[in-house]
């Protein structure tokens, strides 16, 4: 079944990245005609007054409002009547309150930032994240980079990256849906193994690729050797993608759930935003493809 998200989850913290996490937001709600959730987790300290003349009680009713106002007039400055929306913010600790939420009110994809804004701290993951993406049954794009303009237009390249598996077919199908609707090049990549006649690997990929994917039209298969994370970030770079498309595998760790290497590092280090479609999906009308481990 094709990619057709209706339920958009935004989790927004006010920050500089926000602006951007709302772009996309708006871009892919308007080609797909969906709802946007705007939410925000406020975690304010309650100091009571130990004295009379000591300062007001810094409690959620103070700075409820005021947050409440700012969500609102920035969800508006990003959507306006254009865009059914609305925003709220919520109470309590950013990661417990997010996962709280997306469990009581599954979405279809969630939109949020990443830690960092420039340099060294743009590999680095927020906590919310880092969890959002461990736990998460639906899709998550990692927003990154400066906001994008809402014309549709603005999309020129997505970069799928894949390893001929199932989870990696469902991926495909998924990039070549956001490819169609937004009118961008795909560019399906695959990182062959040490060894692998480059010709032979090409002759794999192209055969791999569903046929619905190939009508898409302006798609290119790509095959490089190296390093998988390394040469997935380079290959992002060089063609300056404006999205890249991964699986990500859950795998246990004791009691924790971690993604697989080359995911999480490309997540980390890419230069672009990143949708990451989870090895677990939520609801049946979102699943492309159901992995054959499933």
């Amino acid at each position: 079944m094709a990619f057709v998200p209706q339920r958009l989850l935004c989790l927004v913290d006010l920050s500089p990245v926000s602006p951007a996490v709302l772009g996309w937001a708006r871009l892919l709600a308007q080609s797909y005609q969906a709802k946007v959730e705007v939410l925000h987790a406020l975690w304010a300290p309650k100091l009571a007054a130990v004295e009379e003349g000591s300062p007001p009680v810094l409690s959620f009713e103070v700075f409820g409002t005021e947050t409440e106002g700012r969500l609102k007039a920035l969800a508006e400055a990003a959507f306006g009547a254009g865009v059914n929306h609305h925003s709220r913010v919520v109470e309590g600790h950013p990661l417990k309150m997010v996962l709280q939420y997306m469990e009581q009110h599954p979405p279809d994809l969630v939109i949020l930032g990443s830690h960092g804004y420039n340099g060294y701290a743009r590999v680095m993951l927020g906590s919310v994240a880092e969890n959002v993406l461990r736990t998460a049954r639906c899709p998550i794009l990692i927003v990154k980079g400066a906001p994008l303009p809402c014309d549709v237009q603005s999309l020129r390249t997505i970069l799928c990256a894949v390893d001929l598996g199932d989870l990696s077919r469902c991926c495909v199908r998924t990039a070549g849906d956001l490819a169609t609707i937004l009118e961008a090049d795909l560019h399906v990549a695959y990182v062959a193994a040490p060894g692998v006649p480059l010709e032979q690997a090409r002759s794999l990929l192209s055969s791999w690729i569903p046929d619905e994917v190939w009508s898409c039209g302006r798609i290119r298969d790509v095959v490089l050797q190296g390093d998988p994370a390394e040469k997935i970030v380079t290959y992002a770079r060089s063609t300056q993608a404006d999205l890249a498309v991964l699986a990500a595998e859950h795998r246990p760790f004791l009691e924790f759930t971690t993604l697989g290497r080359t995911t999480e590092r490309v997540v980390r280090f890419c230069p672009c935003s990143v949708l990451v479609i989870p090895e677990r999906t939520g609801k049946p009308e979102f699943t492309v493809m159901e992995p054959a481990s499933a």
